[in-house]
């Protein structure tokens, strides 16, 4: 017993949670008396119509998890204390996250200095710990993914049926607070077959674990089927609609739409005003019409080029804007927090999409380099890309706010990248890692070698079509000139990655040689790509779409087979060579 109360004593995460208690209780308690009620916040409780899930009585606006945490708090509480002992439970909750964070950080780094440095960064981080004042499901959000995260390591680390499981009941619990957490079941199904594909030896965990997200994938769909018989509309929560139709507003992407009565109504309402009010007053006079209609007049308004130059705009104004989260004016009353807030973590989204390109460049490089996969940094990638994607398409006002629950995973990202021993020397299991003996493995079989040209014919095209619209929309380059440009890039780009995982041969032919050669074939295919659809449009009359698609299953087929023929010379002329020699 002794012995435990020493380690205990000596821990570093004893003297990080007394810091951080003593932070909330002397220093930030000034930031706010208490607690801080948003409009959102009444609509949790008192206005929630929810009634009992279990026997289908669901609120068509709020998820059903927080009020519920809010009822069981008033269990233990009076009416009148109610929201100020619901910030009680959150405070106490994001001490439970830190000690999350700590024994994360120390499952993945190895690292008691780090581990202690980021636990340290996330307890003192003014705009997670003023966060926890809030009557709202950020607190309870953050909780969650850290919960999972924490989950998902112990997983990675020592795999278990219970943990697998639990991913699952987790990520339920997740979308039934905050419904933008609906991309982690795409996730979970991905991440799950990955750790079968990297070791085939998982099997039983894998199953259990698909078999989780699965069961929530159903409960989810009943909860949506539930949604539709009450209130008409295949949903999780009407707010995710409501946010769409304040989208097309604020975009203006409204005036592509045919002509109807939504249209005009918005036109009215809108007009060349550019403030938020203005866009939500549209979207709720909208909200008023038939429900099909509405359907209709979104559909058109949010698939045009003017929603997605909108997108884009966003993307790039919101590139200089802090991911800090204190704007929010009703939690900033004190003059020195408001400072304190300004300088801690001057993190703008501009740096974090640049960390995200090269966190996963590096993760890509990883994987078909050494055939592994950086579990742990690719699930903190992919939880704050996923995020952020989402506040870009979903969100049409406080992006800041919705940020929130992915500020822990980046600063977990930057601790364990500080510790990030590469895996050059780590032995790759041969007989259990599926990815290398289908992808990276050495191999003359044709059938192996055509799979993977479709992948790399893929890449290839994603360069060409990716880099000819950035080249002509973004920097306003001549579009035949961008073409061409495009068209090289993913030329170069398909004979480096046919190189490295198709045609695996090294030779002595000269290199510009081969890659001319090589060219040769694909700018020929270009030429029998246009004559194609040619025929097949002007001559045969069918729907260009289609002699496109047809056209270019030809021209694949030609592409492969003419450059195997081309590694099959090289390689007949390196044996005669090798003899000659």
């Amino acid at each position: 017993m002794k012995d435990k109360i020493i380690r205990v004593v000596k821990s570093p995460i004893v003297y990080i949670l007394a810091i951080c208690i003593f932070l909330q209780i002397f220093i930030y308690k000034e930031a706010k008396n208490e607690y801080v009620l948003t409009p959102d916040s009444h609509s949790y409780y008192e206005e929630y119509k929810g009634g009992n899930i279990l026997k289908g009585e669901l609120d068509g606006y709020r998820t059903p998890v927080y009020p519920e945490f809010i009822k069981i708090i008033k269990i233990f509480s009076n009416e009148e204390n109610l929201y100020r002992n619901v910030v009680l439970v959150q405070k106490a909750m994001f001490l439970l996250e830190i000690l999350l964070v700590y024994f994360t950080m120390i499952k993945i780094t190895k690292n008691k200095i780090i581990s202690s440095l980021i636990s340290f960064i996330v307890g003192v981080c003014p705009y997670l710990v003023l966060f926890n004042t809030l009557v709202l499901t950020e607190s309870l959000a953050i909780f969650e993914i850290v919960l999972l995260i924490y989950i998902t390591v112990l997983h990675i680390c020592k795999p278990k049926k219970i943990t697998a499981a639990l991913t699952g009941f987790i990520i339920l619990l997740m979308i039934m607070t905050r419904p933008g957490y609906i991309y982690m079941i795409p996730i979970y199904f991905a991440f799950w077959i990955l750790r079968y594909i990297f070791n085939k030896k998982e099997l039983k965990n894998v199953i259990v674990g698909l078999t989780s997200v699965i069961l929530t994938s159903i409960i989810v769909i009943l909860y949506c089927f539930q949604m539709k018989n009450l209130y008409g509309d295949f949903m999780i929560s009407s707010v995710t609609y409501t946010n769409d139709l304040v989208s097309v507003a604020q975009a203006k992407s409204y005036t592509e739409a045919t002509d109807s009565p939504i249209k005009h109504t918005m036109e009215e309402t809108k007009g060349e005003k550019t403030d938020a009010e203005s866009s939500w007053e549209a979207a709720g006079k909208a909200y008023q019409f038939n429900y099909n209609d509405q359907k209709k007049f979104l559909k058109e308004s949010k698939y045009n080029k003017k929603y997605f130059k909108y997108l884009i705009d966003k993307c790039l104004k919101l590139s200089g804007s802090t991911i800090q989260t204190l704007y929010y004016t009703p939690l900033i009353e004190n003059t020195y927090i408001n400072e304190i807030s300004n300088i801690f973590l001057p993190v703008t989204f501009g740096m974090i999409y640049l960390m995200l390109i090269i966190i996963g460049c590096y993760i890509v490089y990883c994987i078909f380099k050494y055939a592994k996969i950086d579990w742990f940094l690719s699930m903190l990638f992919v939880f704050v890309l996923a995020n952020t994607f989402t506040l870009i398409v979903g969100a049409p006002f406080e992006p800041q706010r919705l940020f929130i629950v992915s500020v822990i995973p980046i600063i977990m990202s930057i601790g364990y990248i500080l510790s990030k021993i590469t895996n050059k020397n780590s032995e790759i299991d041969k007989d259990n890692n599926l990815f290398y003996k289908f992808v990276l493995e050495k191999t003359e079989n044709s059938v192996i070698q055509f799979m993977r040209y479709i992948f790399v014919g893929g890449v290839a095209a994603i360069v060409n079509i990716g880099g000819l619209f950035i080249l002509s929309k973004i920097f306003h380059m001549h579009y035949l000139l961008a073409n061409i440009v495009a068209f090289v890039c993913g030329l170069i780009t398909n004979y480096y990655l046919s190189k490295l995982l198709v045609f695996s041969t090294n030779n002595t032919m000269n290199r510009m040689i081969e890659f001319l050669t090589y060219a040769i074939i694909g700018i020929m295919g270009l030429g029998f790509d246009t004559f194609f659809i040619w025929i097949f449009t002007d001559k045969l009359s069918i729907y260009f779409i289609v002699s496109k698609i047809i056209s270019t299953g030809i021209v694949f087929i030609w592409n492969f087979v003419a450059r195997k023929i081309l590694y099959l010379i090289i390689e007949k002329y390196d044996k005669r060579k090798l003899i000659e020699g």
